[in-house]
């Protein structure tokens, strides 16, 4: 379950990138870039699904939000420290994006 926490990490920076808080940090200020953040997040959000599989379906959905609840905490930390750092890889991806 450690190995989950992970990519929904990342997945709830990517929803946090495209709130209206932090979009200037993270530079998806354009309607494409927000949706291609959200599309991501939710891919990586079905990967937590995966990995997080047992074999009793009220198993999954437990570990499922406890994974997401660690991630959710490490994130409101990673944000309150400097959103600016934590969000200049997605900055200068969607940047490289936007040229292309």
């Amino acid at each position: 379950m450690p190995e989950a926490v992970v990519p929904a990490a990342f997945a709830l920076l990517l929803l946090a990138a495209t709130s209206h808080r932090f979009r200037r940090d993270s530079g998806a200020t354009r309607a494409d870039h927000i949706r291609l953040c959200r599309a991501a997040a939710a891919l990586l959000l079905a990967i937590t699904w995966w990995i997080c599989g047992a074999g009793l379906t009220g198993e999954r959905l437990v570990r499922f939000v406890v994974t997401v609840s660690i991630a959710g905490a490490a994130t409101v930390l990673l944000l309150s420290a400097d959103a600016g750092t934590i969000f200049s890889p997605l900055r200068r991806l969607l940047t490289r994006a936007g040229r292309g």
